[in-house]
């Protein structure tokens, strides 16, 4: 019933930190992706394959990014999705800097997180 919690934000604030330019900001690496999630991101073919194998999306928000609001049906190849919530968060992470990572893992994000998926009937513990 548990979840795991994608190392993926550790990751880039760690490449960050280790690589990256002091010069180089959080809003500047992120700025590229909040701006495909809020203008589209256009469906390519893995993509497509995978939401057409999904023949019940019952989560609301998941519903709310890959289903087209005039179609009821999954995006398909070459059309574009937004996803508004998901560039909101990450414009918040881009403004925290590096606290962002610890607003993921174990600030409000985390809490907002861990009750969408107790709300689904999963378990996530915050550390």
């Amino acid at each position: 019933m548990s979840i795991a919690v994608p190392g993926e934000v550790a990751g880039y604030w760690e490449a960050k930190r280790r690589y990256g330019s002091p010069d180089i900001s959080w809003e500047r690496l992120l700025r590229p992706t909040i701006t495909m999630l809020r203008e589209g991101v256009t469906v390519d073919a893995t993509l497509a394959k995978a939401l057409s194998s999904k023949d019940d999306l019952t989560d609301l928000g998941m519903r709310s990014v890959f289903l087209n609001p005039e179609t009821e049906e999954v995006w398909g190849e070459g059309e574009a999705y937004t996803n508004p919530a998901l560039a909101d968060t990450m414009e918040m992470m881009a403004e925290a800097g590096d606290g962002a990572e610890e607003m993921f893992y174990t600030g409000w994000i985390a809490e907002s997180l861990a009750g969408d998926i107790q709300k689904l009937g999963r378990f996530l513990e915050i550390k």
